[in-house]
């Protein structure tokens, strides 16, 4: 006789030699021996005499087995699951990073020729110095850190913003070929041209001789050398 535990499917969940608040339902063991190391395979069952006998089920046990395999195999796929997920996240970190850096690390006239490596500008966003951010196809500077408003775009902030004037962006693609040279713009004090510089000029192409530029070919020759 022994005092033993089940679910409402007659499956054994626990055993006892004595009676105790766990194991207090009375069952006969059907079985020689039991096997503790296979609890999961017994199952109880009442008689035509409301007695409750306690056997092993071999198929029930087997059936254990599989679904822990499944379960264990499901918790494997998971975790690989995850780990590739964890990869692909520090990856894009990594990428992300070197982004970062290119962006900061290029000069202007590169960043003008690759609009696509920057983000377009935002209202409500917190910008700092000397940061980059694309508006309408353009390509510009931030002169004072400060947190953007609807009514402060790039094009209409002077005081905020600087456009970068070194090269012609095809707004398709966000890029300039390399030998693409800009319109010479009027700039101020805060965009001017610096030495080596391109921009064509009343169908010519010059060179800025001086850096911090902000005349035109011909008001200023001395400063450019038509190429």
């Amino acid at each position: 006789m022994v005092y033993i535990n089940i679910d409402s499917d007659g499956r054994l969940q626990a055993i006892s030699n004595t009676y105790t608040s766990s194991t207090s339902n009375e069952a006969s063991l059907d079985d020689d021996a039991f096997y503790f190391d296979k609890i999961e395979g017994y199952i109880a069952k009442y008689d035509s005499n409301g007695k409750l006998h306690l056997s092993f089920d071999e198929n029930q046990y087997n059936t254990y087995l599989e679904a822990q395999k499944k379960a264990e195999q499901e918790a494997k796929e998971a975790e690989a699951k995850q780990k590739g997920l964890d990869s692909l996240a520090d990856t894009a970190t990594q990428i992300k990073a070197a982004i970062s850096a290119v962006r900061e690390s290029v000069s202007d006239d590169v960043a003008a020729k690759h609009l696509t490596l920057f983000d377009a500008w935002q209202a409500d966003k917190a910008y700092v110095k000397d940061e980059r951010v694309v508006y309408n196809g353009k390509l510009y500077k931030v002169l004072q850190s400060h947190t953007s408003q609807s009514n402060w775009t790039p094009d209409k902030a002077p005081s905020l913003f600087a456009e970068i004037l070194t090269a012609t962006v095809d707004p398709g693609t966000g890029e300039a070929k390399e030998d693409d040279v800009k319109e010479w713009t009027q700039p101020d004090s805060t965009n001017p041209y610096m030495k080596g510089d391109k921009v064509t000029y009343n169908g010519k192409t010059y060179e800025s001789m001086i850096d911090n530029n902000t005349w035109a070919p011909d008001a200023y020759p001395q400063g450019w050398k038509e190429v």
